[in-house]
């Protein structure tokens, strides 16, 4: 009966989980969403041809190798610029996150400097709730399609690179930021 019980209740909480996942991106304005349904389309493309280029390499097929090389460097350079667009539409709410992050940090600044314990403490509270803001808006913003962009990018080599967005792209103010949009060998 307690096992009974103990899966209703994990049930129950991830079902909330996904609910409230589900309910934060429903918050994200239509351009974010419209972004983010775009690369994951550009995603699913670009798996489908990386297996194309695996199977035709596998084979010895070098022409059709040749054309799945192509189609892997078009579907990139899709990502990049679907993932481009997603930045620029969410660079007005991530600006005002960290805007806010920087006026908390002056302000415990200002009250370390004058020694102000109270006034310290509160800053630190700022702080932190700035900095979780920053976090929550970009894992809303970028947070699945990060892991899932990480699955599949053609390099140069010939090989899946799962490290694309994690390299720093020209631009990045800071890592809490966005995910870099630095793509492929070119």
């Amino acid at each position: 009966m307690t096992k009974h019980f103990l899966a209703v209740r994990i049930v129950l909480l991830v079902a909330t989980l996904v609910a409230q996942k589900s309910a934060a991106l429903a918050t994200l304005p239509g351009n974010l969403q419209d972004d983010r349904a775009s690369i994951q389309q550009d995603e699913q493309l670009l798996r489908h041809v990386a297996r194309r280029f695996q199977i035709d390499a596998a084979a010895g097929n070098s022409v059709a190798v040749d054309a799945d090389r192509t189609a892997l460097r078009i579907a990139q350079i899709q990502i990049s610029k679907d993932v481009d667009n997603l930045r620029q539409d969410a660079d007005s709410i991530l600006k005002a996150d960290v805007a806010a992050l920087t006026v908390a940090l002056w302000q415990l600044r200002a009250d370390q400097i004058a020694r102000k314990l109270a006034g310290i403490a509160a800053s630190q509270d700022s702080v932190a709730a700035a900095e979780r803001q920053l976090l929550h808006d970009r894992e809303l913003i970028f947070g699945s399609l990060s892991e899932s962009n990480r699955r599949g990018h053609w390099s140069s080599e010939g090989a899946v690179s799962p490290d694309y967005l994690s390299r720093p792209g020209p631009g990045d103010v800071c890592s809490l930021y966005g995910p870099a949009a630095s793509f492929g060998p070119w």
